[in-house]
């Protein structure tokens, strides 16, 4: 039996095919969703139809509440909807609502990598959750709970990073290329307020260094033993239906 090949090209995602879809799964017509939002039908047909793929952010806002208000947008929706419109959210989520975004599954995660310390940290480098090997190799940060401000803050770190101005520099160099991509964002210069408060933040953030990288071995001093061990730390996204590239994952593994 032959198989009947569809040669109709698939749906790419757009902007506008997803709020069509949103529109109709509610049975709102282009007039009512326009008028609540404040546009003519003949906008909201334009968008839909991809002659339009940039809407002002008061407009994108308006239409998600109309949208929400027919019947409530799923997390995934919303996050879906505003990755297409290259809209970031005006203000950053709190430490509680990411950690309310971990999974059992996430946080089964961290005593499965033990002896390697492993953590979930926040944009603004709060740690969400840790195991207790992450806690050891950075003594202090349970108490302190942000990975920033003890590298920059905590004496410890200057004892514990054999190369503190090496790693440091990594580190601010990676966080100015993944704020690149949230140029826009109405949180940025909050954010980057508070990361330039401490000096050593501030100078070498001033040098302009960039990398896309979230990868490094470190060489690490035990903080019980004092001896150095080397750790090949890596960083990646964590999955997140209401945050999206709010929650990222420490991996460290110990190397022999």
């Amino acid at each position: 039996m032959e198989r009947c090949i569809d040669t109709k090209a698939p749906e790419l995602p757009t902007l506008g095919g997803m709020l069509r879809r949103l529109r109709s799964d509610r049975r709102l017509s282009r007039e009512k969703l326009g008028f609540a939002a404040g546009v003519s039908a003949s906008y909201i047909t334009h968008l839909e139809g991809g002659k339009r793929d940039r809407p002002a952010p008061a407009i994108m806002d308006a239409l998600m509440r109309c949208l929400n208000h027919a019947r409530p947008m799923t997390p995934t929706e919303r996050r879906h909807l505003m990755n297409m419109a290259d809209l970031f959210d005006d203000e950053l989520p709190s430490p509680d609502e990411l950690r309310a975004e971990l999974t059992e599954g996430m946080l089964a995660a961290l005593t499965l990598h033990e002896p390697n310390p492993v953590a979930y940290i926040g944009t603004r480098w709060y740690v969400l959750a840790c195991n207790q090997s992450f806690a050891d190799t950075f003594p202090g940060i349970a108490e302190d709970g942000n990975l920033l401000r003890w590298l920059f803050t905590n004496p410890n770190a200057k004892l514990l990073l054999d190369d503190w101005e090496h790693e440091t520099d990594l580190v601010v160099a990676a966080i100015r290329g993944w704020l690149g991509k949230h140029s826009r964002a109405g949180w940025l210069p909050g954010l980057l307020d508070e990361f330039c408060a401490y000096p050593d933040f501030r100078r070498k953030w001033d040098r302009g260094e960039v990398t896309f990288i979230w990868e490094r071995r470190a060489e690490h001093r035990c903080p019980t033993t004092g001896k150095l061990e080397r750790i090949h730390f890596k960083t990646f996204h964590a999955t997140s239906e209401g945050h999206s590239d709010h929650i990222h994952f420490i991996m460290g593994t110990r190397l022999t």
